[in-house]
């Protein structure tokens, strides 16, 4: 028997990215603060959730907001922060950077690689996968689609920032020819079953 569940948020239209990891639901906005929550067994019917604040990164307020992305993806039992930098709205992404995040302390640790895994970001899912079990995926690689949307009216407008980073050397990378130009939704990735 299923039961819906209402989650408490200041603004659900801040809410960017969301992810279910050891047991509570962790979710990222769009100025980079990071809330949890759990929702009650099955026992409660129509049970009410408020998330609890983990963490704010900070360290970004001086960008403008509509420049930096962050996304939460797991690897290898880890839960990842992912912030990427642009140089505007909308304007193509020049760097990542990736934080461990530490939920039980709320800490953020900047690592520097994804060993034999790659990251792959976008609006609708991110995830992490072993590299070698994909032809022509790369290790330590952040696979990044054009998420960007117009601030003043939310409407999607991109299609043009979809490129793969090194994490490794910074450099980018084209790995798809071409440009998607669809107004009515980002790209997004597909996850084959494994």
């Amino acid at each position: 028997m299923c039961f819906w569940t209402k989650i408490y948020t200041i603004r659900s239209r801040e809410v960017t990215g969301l992810i279910y990891y050891k047991g509570k639901f962790y979710y990222v906005t769009w100025n980079g603060q990071i809330w949890f929550f759990e929702v009650a067994g099955s026992r409660v019917r129509q049970p009410i959730v408020g998330p609890r604040f983990l963490i704010w990164h900070r360290e970004d307020v001086r960008f403008n907001q509509g420049a930096v992305r962050y996304y939460l993806v797991e690897l290898s039992g880890a839960l990842l922060f992912v912030c990427r930098y642009s140089c505007g709205k909308g304007c193509q992404t020049y760097k990542f950077k990736v934080c461990e995040l530490d939920v039980t302390n709320g800490h953020l640790d900047e690592i520097d690689t994804l060993r034999d895994s790659a990251l792959f970001l976008g609006f609708n899912k991110s995830h992490s996968f072993d590299s070698s079990r994909f032809i022509g995926v790369k290790p330590n690689y952040i696979y990044f689609t054009d998420d960007w949307y117009e601030e003043k009216d939310m409407e999607y407008r991109g299609g043009r920032d979809m490129r793969a980073y090194n994490l490794e050397d910074g450099s980018i990378e084209a790995f798809y020819v071409g440009s998607s130009v669809c107004c009515l939704s980002p790209p997004m990735w597909v996850t084959p079953s494994i």
